[in-house]
Order: structure tokens, then C-alpha cells, then sequence
């Protein structure tokens, strides 16, 4: 109970959280152990912290007064860029969306962003691919996005941030749709863009929400790309027209994936082969503020999702001796992740696992805990053994089908 203040971070996901935590005022983290970099700006302070999957770390405060650190040979955020060591993202000077996103060392575009308005909403049809509009129906048309403002927040080295504001006007007399405000922000390390919008609408749209709505439109390169949604934590591949998915969104080119993941909103329409709008504001929707991440080789999505709608929380320690990093439990297949964990009533030491495998593969999992189990079953929902586990030391042996849903329950 001795030593300097520190800072408790905890990471209940299946796989390592390398996260840019917000600081408390006035307090400066020890450069050693799971702290990887820290930024000292004028309003905030960051600092990257590796936590180990399914564990947590401490992280010492400096006694030391804070002293100004290198800034990267190559910043994080630009004019008119955000980069990490896996992608480069270019704003677009006339819009304020995305004008390309590639994977470093690469020219190819692969994906791009922009915010839109659809205005026909009495006339218009979806695509050309849909016949059930009849062939006397009008192609759609769309607002247009106008940046008014791109500011560079912050260069790194753990956070880059872009403000972009503007409007969206009429493309024949440009008259004021609504007004937005854009944020981006990039971590160092990771594969993910963050962003966050503000729509402030004049017009909104009618009561054919299939057809009047503003939304997010993302377009890629590839119209051969596959694309898949996630219901339930399991993927299933997406036609055209309408698309209900309450997880990320993937689109598979080739060698490269874009992730869009939509904070769990749920309606998304393709329109032709190679765009996707994920619909923000439709007839009777109140909210103006959302959240989209867009992911390149993002991997395990359901815990990267996890991680951007749960960021780590720093918890205050008042003493904290040394840095320190533990993990309590591991698996060997990171597709398999742990959703809940309840005590059995009337058995001591017992507990139900509920585990689901979230990527489509037939796993043999190896799970290995902090403390030795003396029993493991696989049960249903009732309680009823199915069968007993194998346990090596700390590991419990047990198998997985794609997307499969598991109980286990083990006694300690």
C-alpha cells in the first residue's frame, strides 16, 4: 500500500487492447511496462496502453514533472490526412468526407465516404438492379456535401484528429439542406478510423424511409467485393437492396477487408454494386449525434466492436507500487469470445461460461485459467451435462462448431 497514485485498466475481450486513454488532469504515466507512448495537448492528455486480453494493467503515475517528448517523424495527422502504421486515410478539401483510404505501401483506393441526403423522396427508386418500382420511375438524386472548415486538432503521437464542418445543399440552386460537423480520429497502432457526426437538419425527410433519408455512403473499389453483415455474432452474406445488420459490416476485396461498423445501427441500403448507405436519420428519428468506425484488416470484428463502443475506462488507484500486467484466462482461438459468466446456485465455487464462436470456424479451444479447475462440463441451458471436459493443469480442452454457442460450467 505504498508508492505514488497510479491507474487500474481492465480488457474483457479475447484479444490484446492497444488503447488511447484519456488522461485525468495533472496526471503523467511511468513510460515502461504496458504504456507504449503518451501526448501531453493543451486540453487533454493520452496515453497508449497495451492491456493483455481478458486481464488488466496498472499503470504507475511519474513523480517526476512531465517533460516534453519527441513527436514522431511521421505524425499521425495532417493537412487533410490521418495515417497509422496500416493505413492513410486522405479528407477530401471540397467535401470533408473521405476521398480515399489505402493500406500503407499501397496506391490503391479502396474505399471512401461521404455524408448525403436523399431528396426524391416521393419519386425516387433504389437502384437499377431493383425492379419492383416499375420501369416509369426517375433515378434518385442526392445532396451535396460542402466543407466549409478542416481543422487539424491533433498530430500524435498516440492521437490524430480532424474537425471538419459544413453543409449539405441542393446540387441544382444549393440551398441549404442541413449543417454537420465531422470528427476523425486515428490511435497509433490500430486499424480502425473513428468517427463522429452532427447533423443540424433544415429539411427532414419524409415518411418513405426507404426512400427519403440521410445516411452515410461508403463506396469501394472492387464491384465484384463480396459483402457480408452480422446477426447475432454471425456473419451471413448480404444481397442487394435492403440490409439489416446489427454488427459490423464486411466487404471482402481480394486481400483487403473494409470493416464499417455503425454502433449497432441496423439499416443499411446498397446502392448499385459497389455503395452502401447506413442510414443515420430517417422519418421520426430524434437523434443527431452517431458513431461509424471504418476498419481496414481490422482483426476479430465482434471484439474490435466491442472495444470501440466499451473504450478502456481508467479506474483511480490511490497507491501503486510497480507497473503490473495480468491476464486471468486465455484462449487459443481468438474467434472465440466470452459473453457471460454466472455463479451456479447451490454448487460452491461452480460457474456457467457462455462462449460463442463468431467467425465460421470449427475450432479446437484450448482455454487456459489464472487458477486450476477441478471439474469442467459442457451443459445446455437447463443445467443438464452434455459432456465432461478434458483439463490439462490450468487448460480446459473442449470443441467448437462454426458459430456455435456454448455452456460451459466449471467448478473450482
Amino acid at each position: 500500500n505504498t508508492g505514488s497514485s497510479g491507474l487500474l485498466l481492465l480488457n474483457p475481450e479475447c484479444r490484446n487492447c492497444l488503447a488511447a486513454v484519456e488522461l485525468p488532469e495533472g496526471f503523467s504515466p511511468k513510460l515502461e511496462g504496458c504504456v507504449k507512448a503518451d501526448q501531453h495537448d493543451a486540453d487533454k492528455s493520452f496515453a497508449l496502453v497495451d492491456i493483455p486480453a481478458h486481464g488488466f494493467c496498472v499503470v504507475p503515475g511519474s513523480s517526476a514533472p512531465t517533460t516534453r517528448r519527441k513527436k514522431l517523424a511521421v505524425p499521425l495527422a495532417g493537412d487533410f490526412f490521418l495515417q497509422t502504421e496500416h493505413f492513410h486515410v486522405q479528407i477530401d478539401v471540397e467535401t470533408g468526407g473521405i476521398q480515399r483510404m489505402r493500406a500503407q505501401g499501397s496506391n490503391e483506393n479502396l474505399y471512401s465516404m461521404r455524408l448525403i441526403y436523399r431528396l426524391d423522396g416521393e419519386t425516387g427508386t433504389i437502384s437499377r438492379s431493383v425492379r419492383q418500382y416499375g420501369e416509369r420511375s426517375t433515378e434518385p438524386t442526392y445532396s451535396k456535401m460542402v466543407a466549409e472548415s478542416i481543422q487539424t486538432l491533433r498530430t500524435g503521437p498516440v492521437v490524430g484528429e480532424i474537425q471538419v464542418s459544413g453543409k449539405l445543399v441542393t446540387p441544382e440552386d444549393e440551398s441549404l439542406i442541413a449543417r454537420f460537423e465531422i470528427g476523425y480520429r486515428v490511435t497509433r497502432g490500430s486499424h480502425v478510423v473513428e468517427t463522429t457526426l452532427r447533423i443540424m437538419p433544415e429539411k427532414l425527410p419524409s415518411a418513405q424511409s426507404d426512400r427519403s433519408y440521410y445516411a452515410v455512403r461508403s463506396a469501394w473499389a472492387a464491384s465484384g467485393a463480396t459483402v457480408k453483415g452480422t446477426l447475432q455474432q454471425s456473419q451471413f452474406v448480404a444481397g442487394e437492396g435492403l440490409i439489416e445488420s446489427t454488427g459490423p459490416i464486411q466487404i471482402l476485396d481480394g486481400e483487403q477487408t473494409i470493416s464499417l461498423f455503425s454502433e449497432q445501427r441496423p439499416f443499411h441500403r446498397r446502392t448499385g454494386m459497389r455503395m452502401l448507405d447506413s442510414l443515420l436519420i430517417v422519418h421520426g428519428e430524434s437523434n443527431r449525434e452517431f458513431r461509424q468506425a471504418i476498419g481496414l484488416n481490422a482483426p476479430q470484428l465482434l471484439a474490435t466492436e466491442q472495444l470501440l463502443a466499451h473504450p478502456p475506462s481508467p479506474l483511480n488507484l490511490p497507491h501503486v507500487s510497480g507497473e503490473r500486467s495480468v491476464w486471468l484466462y486465455h484462449f487459443n482461438s481468438p474467434s472465440v469470445m466470452l459473453l457471460e459468466s454466472t455463479p451456479v446456485d447451490n454448487i460452491p465455487n461452480c460457474y456457467d461460461f457462455d462462449l460463442n464462436e463468431t467467425e465460421g470456424r470449427h475450432c479446437h479451444v484450448r482455454w487456459t485459467l489464472f487458477r486450476k479447475p477441478a471439474l469442467a462440463w459442457e451443459v445446455d441451458f437447463r443445467g443438464n451435462t452434455l459432456q465432461e471436459l478434458s483439463i490439462e493443469q490450468e487448460t480446459i480442452l473442449f470443441e467448437v462448431m462454426p458459430c456455435d454457442y456454448v455452456r460451459i460450467r466449471v467448478q473450482f
